[in-house]
C-alpha cells in the first residue's frame, strides 16, 4: 500500500492508502478497491498498543524481567566485587607472613625484598580494580497493578 499523497503535501493533510498496483496499473492489475484514512491506521495502531502492549499483565511481566535482569547484574557486581576483596585480603595476609617469616631467618635479603614488590604490586593493582568497579545496586522494582493500581491509570 502506498499513500495516495505525498506525507508532506500541505493541501492533503487526510491521506488515504490504497494498493498501489490498482492506483498506477488500473481496476485490472488489482481488484482491491478498498483505502483507508491514515487517521484510521493511527487509532487503531494506538489501539492495538493500548491493549496488547500496555495491558496490566504485559506490563507485569516486563518490570517483572526486569527486576530479574536487574537482580542477577547485581549478584554478578557482588561475586566480582567479593572475589576481588578475598584476594586482596590474602595478598595482605602472605605479606604480613613473609614479613614474619624475618626474624626467624627463613627468608632474608633480596628474596623477601622480590616477594614482598610482588605482592604490592598485586595489592596496588586488587585495590585500583576495587576503587574502578562498581557498587551492586539495590533492586526494588514492584510496580505491578495489584500493588500500585495508579500505574493502570496512566497507562489507560
Amino acid at each position: 500500500m502506498r499513500a495516495l499523497w505525498r506525507p508532506d503535501d500541505p493541501k492533503r493533510p487526510d491521506q488515504r492508502f490504497m494498493c498501489s498496483w490498482r492506483r498506477e496499473r488500473g481496476k485490472l492489475a488489482c481488484t482491491n478497491g478498498r483505502g483507508i484514512n491514515s487517521a484510521e491506521i493511527e487509532a487503531r495502531v494506538l489501539a492495538a498498543i493500548k491493549t496488547r502492549l500496555l495491558a496490566p499483565e504485559r506490563v507485569a511481566l516486563a518490570v517483572e524481567e526486569a527486576r530479574l535482569g536487574a537482580q542477577h547484574d547485581a549478584r554478578t557486581i557482588t561475586q566480582a566485587r567479593s572475589k576481588l576483596e578475598s584476594e586482596l585480603a590474602e595478598v595482605k595476609r602472605r605479606a604480613e607472613r613473609l614479613v614474619d617469616q624475618i626474624p626467624d631467618g627463613v627468608l632474608s635479603g633480596a628474596a623477601i625484598k622480590d616477594r614482598l614488590d610482588a605482592l604490592e604490586e598485586r595489592r596496588s593493582q586488587i585495590e585500583g580494580e576495587l576503587a574502578q568497579a562498581q557498587v551492586a545496586p539495590v533492586v526494588a522494582l514492584d510496580v505491578t497493578p495489584v500493588s500500585h493500581p495508579a500505574i493502570t491509570r496512566v497507562l489507560w
